[in-house]
């Protein structure tokens, strides 16, 4: 911000320098001030008191660029108290000694009381295939006003055709998101500035026209690309004649609307791709902007009071940001924080993590269900911002579902080393099944006791030479295309399947519990619809 860039001198009333502050919307309508000072303490001023103030034009200026871009909460300073007093009291509980355990708990009661309210009002403005997208669309909202907290900020991207909805799902985050502005025209250093300076979250329209622009359409991806990571996001641009160098820091939350088609690879490869479905028959959503509280009551059937407006929801936003930078400012340990979720999503994401009897990956692409979001790569990066906000929203559940589940229809997931193992696994056991009955056996899926009895005579040589006959049998396969058979054991034991090497260097599979686990995790994480429904006694 302004103020937090350049020194503000103490006045002749002796207020403090400033370190950051806020412009918000007072009782009579006109831009106040909420201040966080280099003391670590928080203050307010209305209108009619900073006018009063030597520096008053400077204030207005600055208050009237603000209000130009984008939406003000209304006065903090309610909010602050009440959730000063909340953690006050959290503290004199005495079930946080020396304040262990204290961030989890004050985080997770504040947030889950604002996903009450956007759950309450988010279907009268977006009609989404899935709860899931419901609770990534939440998400995006809370990560916009604490970007700063993480290391990257996965690229939100929607692959939209025409009449999907896209602006209303872009206008829907203009009414919540941490200083939102939203553009269909724009430029690399335009948006530097804007990140920069405000640390605005960028809402950017009609993608394909700007990332195809002869001018300016590689700058922008390579812009938007390094914003993902704060150690990345660094731009120079020149002043003047003597062209003189400006830093400019950005890391921001971004949404990005385009077709999947024309969005450059680097850019997918660091997205969230949200796929925005056509028009829903008997849906009319509310305008996002201006709508009429009483029909917003009438379809929710509560009384219009009850109604959430989205004021107070992005008051009480700013109110926890405030909270978090005066934690900063002291050098205290935060009352708000994602660091013990960020812990706890660590844990999802190790390599054969047990969780609830089932054993859970997520190395290499994740993919979404059809419709929802599709987490294309960097995985783990994505998986370590957004999986800790649902832990402290509550929707965790929905979140390592579109992280775990997979497109059961995605043919290219079949042709992957891993399927193909997978694949040549199954034809393995098939042909046990068929050996052990004169008919020609049966292609009933298995259940364990059938896996129990037939794996001990089942040779890892023998899912290797299944692996070359179907790699043969594809025509984009040749014969110096086949992977090692040291490499195709060696993904066997990544898989987590047990084996024996027995005699004449063959080794026969383990049917132990710790086999059937993994086997389970693998045809979750790299399985078709055929594997899937083959194992799916087992």
């Amino acid at each position: 911000m302004v103020f937090s860039k350049k020194k503000h001198p103490v006045d002749e009333e002796g207020q403090d320098e400033w370190f950051s502050v806020e412009v918000y919307r007072d009782e009579n309508g006109l831009p106040g001030l909420a201040i966080v000072t280099t003391r670590g303490t928080l203050e307010y001023m209305d209108y009619s008191e900073w006018i009063k103030r030597k520096d008053s034009e400077e204030l207005g200026k600055y208050t009237d660029e603000i209000q130009k871009y984008w939406p003000l909460p209304n006065n903090p300073e309610p909010y602050c108290n009440e959730y000063e007093q909340l953690i006050e009291g959290m503290r004199n509980s005495g079930n946080h000694p020396e304040d262990h355990g204290l961030a989890e708990e004050f985080t997770r009661t504040v947030l889950r009381k604002i996903v009450q309210d956007l759950s309450l009002i988010v279907s009268l403005f977006l009609k989404l295939d899935s709860e899931m997208l419901y609770s990534l669309l939440h998400n995006i909202v809370v990560h916009s006003y604490f970007v700063r907290n993480f290391d990257v900020s996965p690229l939100i991207l929607l692959d939209a055709e025409r009449g999907s909805g896209k602006s209303t799902f872009l206008d829907y985050l203009k009414a919540l998101c941490y200083h939102p502005i939203k553009m269909t025209n724009y430029s690399t250093a335009s948006l530097a500035l804007l990140a920069d300076k405000y640390q605005a979250t960028l809402l950017l329209d009609e993608g394909t026209k700007n990332f195809h622009s002869k001018d300016r359409g590689q700058n922008l991806t390579d812009f938007l690309t390094e914003g993902y990571s704060k150690n990345d996001a660094t731009y120079i641009r020149t002043k003047g004649d003597n062209f003189e160098s400006i830093k400019a820091q950005y890391h921001y939350t971004s949404v990005t609307a385009t077709l999947l088609e024309d969005c450059p690879e680097d850019f997918k490869d660091r997205s969230i791709i949200v796929r925005m479905l056509k028009d829903i028959k008997g849906y009319k959503p509310l305008h996002v902007f201006g709508f009429d509280r009483y029909e917003a009551a009438e379809r929710l059937q509560i009384d219009e009071s009850d109604v959430p407006s989205f004021e107070e929801i992005r008051t009480r936003l700013y109110a926890l940001r405030m909270i978090a930078i005066k934690a900063e400012v002291r050098k205290e340990k935060p009352a708000f924080s994602f660091e013990p979720f960020v812990n706890e999503a660590r844990r999802y994401l190790r390599r054969g993590e047990e969780i609830n009897g089932s054993m859970r990956f997520l190395y290499g692409e994740v993919y979404g269900y059809e419709e929802t979001p599709e987490f294309m790569g960097r995985a783990e990066d994505i998986c370590l911002v957004h999986l800790p906000i649902a832990m402290a929203l509550g929707t965790d559940k929905d979140i390592m579902d579109l992280m775990l589940a997979r497109i059961e229809d995605d043919t290219e997931l079949e042709y992957t080393t891993e399927a193909t193992i997978l694949r040549a696994f199954m034809d393995t056991i098939q042909d046990k099944m068929c050996e052990e009955t004169i008919a020609g056996g049966s292609r009933n899926p298995p259940t364990w006791d059938d896996l129990v009895r037939i794996l001990p005579n089942v040779s890892t040589k023998e899912v290797r030479m299944n692996y070359e006959r179907i790699r043969e049998e594809r025509d984009d396969y040749g014969k110096f295309d086949f992977e090692s058979p040291k490499k195709v054991t060696s993904i066997i034991k990544r898989f987590g399947f047990t084996y024996r090497t027995g005699t004449g260097g063959k080794s026969f599979f383990v049917p132990d519990p710790k086999l059937r686990r993994s086997l389970k995790s693998a045809v979750t994480n790299y399985g078709g619809v055929e594997l899937k429904r083959f194992f799916v006694n087992v």
